[in-house]
C-alpha cells in the first residue's frame, strides 16, 4: 500500500525543538508555552518518549513547538535509539533548537555530549538554563558558557521567569506566520482518538497512515505514555490523530507515569470526535475493550471497531472475528467493524472511507419537517402508557449534533419505557444513515424545550446537549 499522506503546501509556522537530558523541565516548558497540559510531567526520568507537537503565539505570531524524549536516559538501548531518531526528525524540521539544561544541578558531561551532537545537526542552538526560579539564582547560568558559542538564557519554566525576553528575541530573529492563518484552527479539525489495550498496534497504525515512523513502536507493552497529537491529511480532509497509551488494568498500572497515562487517555477520548477502538485479532475481546467502547458511547463519540493484525489469522477466521465483536460489543452495534493490518496496509483504504462516513453521520442534521414525516403513522407515535392511556409522540426536532440529539414532545406526562425509546431510535436509523454514531433522545419537558430554543445557536453545533435526569436512548 502506498503512503497515505498528502503534501502540505500552506505556509507553516516556524518550528522549535526542545532537546535535553531527562528531567530538566522540557515538558514543563512545553506545557507552559502551549497553554495547556499536553505532556505528562513527573519526577521519573524518561517519562516522555514520543515527540509531542503543539503551538503557541507571541507578539501575534504563531510557532510550532516539539517536545522530545530525554536523551541518554536510563532506559533500554532500543528506546534510546528510537528517541534519538525522533529528535533527528524534529531537528530537521526546525529553524532553531533549544537545549534545555538544569541550572540547579549544574553542567554535566551529558550536557556537553548533547551540545557536541547538536552542533553536528547544523541548526542554531540556544541554551535554556532552566529551574532558576528567582533572580538570585540566575547567576548560576554562567557555568553553562563552557558549552561554547551559543545564546544563553536563564529561565524558569515553572514560574515563567525569563521567558518574555526569550520569546521577544525569537520573534525578532525568526518571524513566523500570523496568529490567524486561513482555514480551520487546530481545535476545529476533527479529532480521532485511537484507543485499545497495550500492544494492539495503535502506534503502528498511526505510522502506517502517515507513511513514516512518527511515534515509537516496540514489542514492549506500554511504550506509548503521552497522548501524541498528529495532524493527518488525506484527500482534502484534515484530521488530528490522538495516539494514546494502552488501557491497562488498574492493578498493572503500578508507577505514577503509567497512571497519568491512563488519565491522559481518558481525556483524549473526551476531547475527540471519533474513536477507533483497536482490537488484536489474535486475542479475544476483553472487559477493558468493552469498557473503552462504553466510554465512547457515554461521551457521545463516533465509533469504529478495528480488528488489527488480521495478517496473523487465516482468512477463514475473519467471519468469527466480526461475530465476536457483534456478540461482545452489542451495546454499540451501530459501530462498523473492520479488519485491518497496520503491518501490510490491508483494509486501510476502507478505514478511511468509513471514517469519513461516520464523521458525516455524526454531524448530520435532519429538518424538523422530514423528522415528523418519519412518524406520520399513528401506530409509530406510541412511546408509553399513563393510567392505561397511550403516550404519543406529538413532535420531534433535532437540537444538536456530535452526537445527533433529538427532543421528543409528548402528548402527556408519564413513564416512557426503554423499549419505546429504542423503537424511536430504530426508526431514526432506518430512515437516515447513522452508522458509527450514537443517538441521544431527550424526553419532553423543560430540558427538551430549552434545548429546542437553543438549537439554532452556534454553540449547539460544537457541543452536544447534555442534561442530568434526561432519558437517553441506548445508554
Amino acid at each position: 500500500m502506498q503512503k497515505i499522506r498528502e503534501t502540505v503546501t500552506a505556509p507553516a509556522p516556524v518550528t522549535i525543538t526542545l532537546i535535553g537530558r531527562p528531567n530538566v523541565g522540557k515538558s514543563t516548558l512545553f506545557n507552559r508555552l502551549t497553554g495547556r497540559r499536553q505532556a505528562i510531567v513527573t519526577s521519573v526520568p524518561g517519562t516522555t518518549r514520543d515527540r509531542r507537537e503543539g503551538t503557541f503565539v507571541w507578539n501575534g505570531l504563531q510557532y510550532r513547538l516539539y517536545d522530545t524524549g530525554g536523551l541518554f536516559a536510563d532506559e533500554t538501548e532500543m528506546f534510546q535509539e528510537a528517541i534519538l531518531e525522533q529528535c533527528r526528525r524534529a531537528i530537521e524540521e526546525s529553524a532553531v533548537v533549544w537545549l534545555v539544561v538544569d541550572g540547579r544541578e549544574g553542567l554535566t558531561a551529558s550536557d556537553i555530549e548533547l551540545m557536541a551532537w547538536l552542533r553536528k545537526q547544523g541548526k542554531p542552538v540556544w541554551v535554556l538554563v532552566n529551574k532558576l526560579d528567582t533572580p538570585s539564582l540566575q547567576r548560576q547560568a554562567a557555568e553553562f558558557y563552557r558549552l561554547g558559542p551559543a545564546r544563553l538564557w536563564a529561565i524558569s519554566a515553572e514560574t515563567g521567569l525569563g521567558l518574555g525576553d526569550l520569546l521577544d528575541e525569537l520573534t525578532r530573529q525568526w518571524p513566523s506566520v500570523p496568529e490567524t492563518p486561513e482555514g480551520p484552527t487546530p481545535e476545529e479539525i476533527p479529532r480521532i482518538a485511537i484507543v485499545g489495550r497495550p500492544n494492539v498496534g495503535k502506534s503502528s497504525l498511526v505510522n502506517r497512515l502517515l507513511g513514516y515512523p512518527r511515534v515509537i513502536v516496540s514489542e514492549i507493552p506500554g511504550t506509548t505514555r503521552d497522548v501524541v497529537d498528529v495532524e493527518w491529511r488525506w484527500d482534502g480532509h484534515r484530521w488530528i490523530l490522538l495516539d494514546t497509551a494502552g488501557h491497562k488494568k488498574r492493578s498493572k498500572a503500578r508507577d505514577w507515569p503509567e497512571r497519568v497515562s491512563l488519565l491522559m487517555m481518558r481525556r483524549a477520548l473526551v476531547r475527540s470526535d471519533l474513536v477507533w477502538l483497536v482490537l488484536d485479532a489474535t486475542q479475544p475481546i476483553s472487559r477493558r475493550d468493552r469498557q473503552l467502547a462504553g466510554w465512547s458511547l457515554r461521551e457521545g463519540k463516533g465509533l469504529l471497531v478495528l480488528w488489527n493484525k488480521v495478517d496473523l489469522v487465516p482468512a477463514s477466521a475473519r467471519p468469527a472475528l466480526l461475530q465476536q465483536a457483534r456478540e461482545f460489543l452489542k451495546f454499540v452495534d451501530y459501530a462498523p467493524v473492520l479488519c485491518v493490518s497496520a503491518l501490510t496496509g490491508e483494509g486501510l483504504a476502507g478505514l478511511i472511507e468509513t471514517t469519513e462516513t461516520v464523521w458525516h453521520n455524526l454531524t448530520r442534521r435532519i429538518t424538523t419537517g422530514v423528522l415528523n414525516r418519519y412518524f406520520e403513522h399513528e401506530a409509530d407515535t406510541v412511546v408509553g402508557m399513563a393510567q392505561g392511556r397511550p403516550i404519543r409522540l406529538k413532535y420531534i426536532t433535532q437540537v444538536s449534533i456530535r452526537p445527533p440529539t433529538f427532543a421528543l414532545f409528548l402528548s402527556r406526562l408519564g413513564r416512557v419505557r426503554p423499549e419505546h425509546l429504542q423503537k424511536i431510535e430504530k426508526w431514526l436509523r432506518h430512515q437516515s444513515d447513522f452508522t458509527g454514531t450514537p443517538i441521544r433522545l431527550l424526553i419532553a419537558g423543560r430540558e427538551a424545550r430549552r434545548a429546542y430554543r437553543k438549537k439554532s445557536s452556534p454553540s449547539s453545533a460544537s457541543a452536544p446537549f447534555r442534561s442530568p435526569g434526561v432519558a437517553v436512548g441506548r445508554r
